[in-house]
């Protein structure tokens, strides 16, 4: 299975650090551009067929430096049928049960629960409408590290454990060409944690 990955970034002169030169060198494009930018995503869109977004607010921040709706309205509109998206809803909690929807508040701040849950919900909405695509990864604490192993489920609940980046990008690798997860959301949780609401 052989890809050509091309990437949006902010700020192109960091990706050999962040992704080391080899990397780096081994990308088709790398394009400088903002993921609430129409033209910007139009210029990534018009090159690929799948685009896997990663984007996401910091804790704590008020809503107009929020970016996952924006985001989200951005990659509907530059994108058409013959696009897949994979949208990962940074905070997961679209389905969860109110409980975790406050908790997630209190750590990530409402504004931006609020955010990533109308991002989540446009996207949801899109499906059927004749556009691209679309598969809404919900990852349950989303962390560093990797276990090599995720579970996959359309049923949403809190989980106690680390999913790590990498299983995220397992998973992601996993279903590029199954469409399993086409056009649903997915909650993704870390083997060796639990459900628990």
């Amino acid at each position: 299975m052989g890809y050509q990955v091309s990437i949006m970034v902010r700020s192109p002169d960091k990706v050999p650090e962040v992704l080391g030169q080899e990397t780096a060198d081994k990308l088709r494009h790398v394009i400088s551009g903002d993921s609430r930018n129409v033209e910007d995503m139009s210029k990534l869109a018009s090159d690929v067929d799948v685009i896997i977004c990663v984007v996401g607010t910091a804790p704590q921040q008020p809503k107009e430096k929020c970016i996952m709706l924006k985001t989200a309205e951005t990659l509907l509109a530059a994108t058409d049928s013959r696009h897949r998206i994979f949208f990962c809803s940074s905070l997961g909690m679209n389905g969860s049960s109110s409980f975790i929807y406050g908790m997630l508040a209190m750590i990530a701040g409402r504004p931006n629960v609020q955010d990533c849950d109308a991002a989540d919900k446009l996207l949801m909405n899109s499906i059927g409408k004749g556009g691209a695509s679309v598969t809404v990864m919900r990852p349950a604490a989303l962390g560093d590290g990797d276990t090599g192993k995720y579970l996959a489920s359309s049923e949403g609940s809190a989980a106690v454990g680390v999913l790590g980046r990498a299983d995220l990008s397992q998973f992601m690798i996993d279903n590029l060409e199954s469409k399993k997860w086409e056009n649903k959301a997915v909650h993704l949780y870390a083997v060796s944690g639990f459900s628990c609401c």
